[in-house]
């Protein structure tokens, strides 16, 4: 099961807004869409047998679609890994219904917001953020920006109007086919043992040939390789990680977005002044946090007068995840764990977050990144 969110210039983007957790979920669900039901079969022994969460998860639900059994996700023990199985079916069949085995509450509103494309139910949620991030989801759903008007996080506002992209502006998605899919897998597992992006050109499905030439390129720290992705927003994500990782500014011109290529500047060359000249603010701020993080130099958080900023900035300068207790706010002291998490790879700060699902998000993107460096 693969994950474009991750990519979304891998070591930034999480930085700002913890709470684009859910958009990361429901990218991994429309790309993936494939879907779970109960006796145990031997396929279902197979699918238990899964180490990563997603992994699981993502048997699970394949195997449902194939059989058209929506209650193989009972399979499941976890009962949170067995609520993302039945969101994911629910969207596969478009099936409001389904969400009602959800046990989290909000997780099964946001899912009924979804299967039936109707943003009012969102306002059920209690929990802001939640709530925020039923309307994030939704409207990256409907390619409708409209809806990130509904949103009260600014942060999250502001990346919702950013990033959400018109529906026509897609590539059409093909209708679910559980054999290509594992085909698609299997193909790509190949390519990555052998270290060989020729193999990825075997793959029919574009999102999984585009996700085999990133890992390499950034697995092998070769631009030639991210020089055949399709996706611009993955292209520049895998120039932006081959770049720092080989500190090699020169890279940075292959990148098509031009705050991302300050950004990428400003992170290979340790010097805050090329992030004066992004215009995104939240991408501006990350550029700082980053050169903070890479120079060692905590002097400059300096910048930054807003407190939440400030203590982020330092915690993650200095490596200090105790630093984060000082925010008032625990969803953003959840952003800032998550953040020296990631920074430093370390699952273990995570454990400090206090949403369930923000922490499973930081656990799994430090899980991916350390992936993609063996």
């Amino acid at each position: 099961m693969k994950k474009k969110t991750f990519i979304i210039f891998g070591i930034i983007v999480i930085l700002a807004i913890a709470g684009t957790v859910g958009f990361y979920f429901l990218k991994q669900a429309r790309k993936e869409i494939s879907a779970p039901a109960p006796e145990i079969s031997p396929e279902e022994t197979e699918c238990q047998k899964f180490e990563k969460d997603f992994e699981k998860v993502n048997c699970f639900a394949q195997l449902a679609f194939k059989r058209n059994n929506p209650l193989i996700c009972e399979g499941i023990e976890n009962q949170s890994l067995k609520d993302d199985c039945f969101s994911q079916i629910a969207l596969s069949f478009e099936d409001s219904d389904l969400c009602n085995k959800i046990s989290e509450k909000e997780g099964a509103i946001q899912c009924k917001a979804m299967t039936s494309e109707d943003s009012s139910l969102c306002e059920e949620i209690s929990e802001t953020r939640e709530k925020d991030t039923c309307y994030l989801n939704l409207a990256s759903f409907l390619g409708d920006t409209s809806g990130c008007k509904k949103i009260t996080d600014k942060d999250l506002k502001n990346f919702c109007l950013e990033e959400v992209k018109p529906r026509e502006t897609r590539a059409p998605s093909p209708a679910p086919q559980v054999s290509s899919y594992e085909e698609s897998e299997r193909l790509y597992q190949e390519a990555i043992e052998k270290k060989d992006p020729s193999a990825c050109e075997k793959i029919g499905d574009s999102d999984w040939q585009d996700d085999c030439y990133y890992d390499l390129g950034i697995r092998e720290n070769e631009s030639s390789i991210c020089d055949k992705i399709e996706d611009e927003l993955m292209k520049d994500g895998c120039y932006f990680l081959v770049a720092v990782e080989l500190n090699n500014s020169s890279l940075c011109g292959k990148i098509s977005e031009k705050d991302t290529v300050k950004h990428c500047q400003a992170a290979t060359l340790k010097d805050a002044s090329f992030c004066e000249d992004i215009k995104n603010e939240r991408l501006k701020n990350d550029c700082y946090i980053v050169v903070a993080y890479s120079s060692n130099d905590s002097s400059i958080c300096n910048r930054f007068s807003e407190g939440n900023l400030l203590i982020l900035c330092r915690a993650v300068a200095l490596k200090d995840s105790s630093l984060c207790q000082d925010l008032k706010e625990e969803a953003d002291r959840d952003k800032c764990y998550f953040s020296v998490g990631k920074y430093l790879e370390d699952p273990t700060v995570c454990e400090k977050i206090t949403e369930e699902a923000v922490k499973k998000e930081c656990q799994e993107v430090i899980n991916h990144l350390k992936s993609l460096k063996q």
